[in-house]
């Protein structure tokens, strides 16, 4: 064997695979410039800082299986503060800087590397497929952690803001996972804080959801009074996607968010189902605390949702948005982050889909008066206090109906002439979201908790004959997961006159 000749080869098959990492990063690059281009951003410049605090009322050990415990006489705080900020010489950030939470100060040092660590192998989960090569997931960790930023560090905040918004993460997810609608906030003027809200009993870094998350919410509303960044007359909005808008509807449940003026819910994932269906433990709770609900709501979904939960909320003024196209996490930048790895040839749509609804929520934070409508399959609904449903289907139209207005249509119909309905959309727009199978089942379950057996097998029937036995799988898949085993054993009952 030639010794030179293989070294050589070695050197440039290095040298290919460095020109392969550059061109790549490159693309991800411009791709993020671009979608920076179309958010309307505000005047101001986007300062950012991380910083930990200690909650003393709370003692806290983490205590993850198959680590080592780590005890604390107080809960660490960490406070991501996004904020308006006057012009400086500051170059941007690099999206590595998020992460940069590591402190040598002997209280939060072993913490602050833990939690560095898990969010480091959160966001290699969440921008990657799991049958990607593990080097292409380092690779593309090290092309996400070298983007350029909008936020700049070191920046002199601006004396007053409009608002404080307060955003919380979803299960499962990092604490920057919106850093693009974090920093178009703070560009308008908004300070933004954020945190890794860590569960209270230790067992994991992740996010706790409850009576943990309510307390790190007050904690972060008094620790910016605290430090004059806002006065007691100062707006505060809350934003949270997934299991963090949850939270949220916890939070105001309980009677804590009486100074909320607007709160915003990004996909609960609860959604697209019926109040009957149990799965999600927040929904007895938000129904039990309804009077609190007196701020405004906006809330987001896909197409297919129904929003019985917000239909429930009539002593709020309400805004139901919904987007076609966009998977659970693309309602987040971090979902958006991975679609720039992919070579989905309808990543470009999905991009502007995004950046629509950040600009959407800047309008709406900001009380504009007419919002953009959706070019695309969405839709705009705006419930005040007191309201109800009010969009007609006209079963004659050439338009199918969308989730909402067909769900209103059966409950004063025979289920013959919805079938019919079905059937003929059916043919000419089978795209629809109305014939997903998430759509189906929810239609089915809640008819099956109205005693309505007859019309729940008709449904079933239909969704079955071009989806197989999905509804089946997803029900009992659903079953597997819901901890209330009551509901569980009355449910699969009600499933049984399927048969």
């Amino acid at each position: 064997m030639n010794f030179t000749r293989l070294v050589k080869k070695e050197k440039l098959q290095f040298f290919m695979i460095f020109i392969l990492i550059g061109i790549s990063s490159i693309k991800v690059s411009a791709q993020l410039s671009s979608i920076y281009r179309q958010l309307h951003k505000g005047p101001y410049p986007v300062g950012f800082q991380s910083q930990w605090a200690l909650d003393s009322s709370r003692p806290y050990a983490l205590v993850p299986e198959n680590d080592t415990i780590l005890k604390m006489e107080a809960r660490p705080i960490l406070i991501n503060i996004w904020y308006p900020a006057k012009k400086g010489k500051a170059s941007k950030m690099e999206y590595s800087e998020y992460l940069n939470i590591e402190t040598e100060e002997p209280y939060f040092e072993a913490f602050s590397e833990k939690l560095r660590a898990y969010n480091i192998k959160v966001i290699k989960r969440e921008i990657t497929e799991d049958e990607t090569p593990e080097s292409t997931k380092d690779l593309r960790i090290q092309q996400l952690l070298s983007l350029k930023v909008l936020a700049k560090q070191n920046l002199e905040p601006i004396s007053e803001i409009k608002g404080l918004v307060v955003y919380h993460a979803g299960a499962g997810s990092s604490f920057e996972d919106n850093i693009l609608l974090c920093e178009q906030l703070a560009s308008h003027g908004y300070l933004v804080l954020g945190s890794a809200f860590q569960r209270e009993d230790g067992a994991s870094l992740n996010i706790d959801a409850s009576t943990g998350s309510f307390k790190d919410f007050d904690f972060l509303i008094n620790f910016a009074l605290a430090q004059k960044k806002v006065s007691a007359d100062t707006p505060l909005y809350l934003i949270g996607h997934s299991l963090g808008a949850q939270t949220i509807f916890r939070y105001i449940a309980n009677g804590f968010g009486k100074k909320v003026r607007k709160a915003i819910f990004l996909d609960t994932t609860q959604d697209y189902h019926s109040l009957a269906f149990e799965f999600w433990s927040f929904v007895p709770v938000a129904l039990r605390g309804l009077d609190h609900f007196t701020m405004k709501t906006l809330s987001v979904a896909s197409p297919s949702a129904i929003f019985q939960l917000q239909d429930k909320l009539v002593q709020s003024d309400r805004t139901l948005l919904t987007i076609d196209s966009l998977g659970h996490n693309d309602f987040i930048s971090q979902g958006i982050l991975k679609l720039m790895f992919d070579k989905s040839p309808h990543r470009k749509e999905y991009f502007k889909r995004y950046v629509y609804l950040n600009n959407f929520i800047i309008d709406y934070l900001e009380g504009k008066d007419q919002m953009e409508k959706p070019w695309f399959n969405g839709n705009i609904e705006e419930l005040p206090k007191n309201a109800a449903f009010n969009q007609t289907f006209n079963p004659t139209a050439n338009i199918p109906p969308n989730a909402r207005q067909l769900r209103e249509f059966a409950k004063t119909e025979d289920i013959e002439k919805v079938i019919e309905v079905l059937t003929k959309f059916r043919k000419s727009h089978p795209e629809s979201t109305i014939y997903s199978n998430t759509y189906g089942l929810a239609w089915v379950f809640e008819l099956l908790s109205r005693n309505e057996a007859y019309e729940a097998r008709q449904i079933h029937q239909f969704y079955s004959s071009f989806l197989g036995n999905s509804l089946d799988r997803s029900f009992k898949f659903y079953m597997k997961y819901t901890p209330n085993k009551e509901f569980v054993t009355k449910a699969e009952k009600w499933w049984s006159l399927l048969e």
